[in-house]
């Protein structure tokens, strides 16, 4: 008599054939599955995929301005770049690049525009 599990329990060879059972000794291939495709995974797809973004980095990064002020001239990369990367910094570094070396460049640049800036609002009185 049999077990009540042993009769809920399915072959091996129902679930990996199908139906149609093959005999374990038999040489005869299974016929072939479906293709099975991956499900779309949930939310929001991917608008540009890590590689195109590290590639934009780095070709930004080329530029006299280098990435100084990337947040403001680049909305959507800098946005897409956080998103994928966890921050900026994970995003540059992730291209292989100095991240410290850039923000020290951008702080120099932002004093000289700062100081380009006092430089208009001062006026000499005779």
């Amino acid at each position: 008599m049999k077990s009540p599990a042993a009769e809920i329990e399915t072959p091996l060879t129902t679930l990996i054939t199908g139906p149609a059972r093959l005999a374990p000794d038999s040489l005869q291939a299974a016929p072939s599955a479906p293709e099975l495709v991956a499900p779309r995974r949930r939310g929001r797809p991917v608008e540009m995929a890590p590689e195109t973004v590290l590639e934009r980095i780095r070709g930004l990064s080329e530029r006299r301005e280098g990435l100084f002020r990337v947040h403001r001239t680049h909305p959507a990369l800098y946005a897409r770049a956080r998103r994928l990367f966890g921050s900026w910094e994970g995003a540059v570094r992730a291209c292989g690049l100095d991240y410290g070396q850039i923000v020290h460049r951008a702080f120099e640049r932002a004093a000289q525009t700062r100081r380009r800036a006092q430089r208009r609002t001062f006026v000499t009185l005779p």
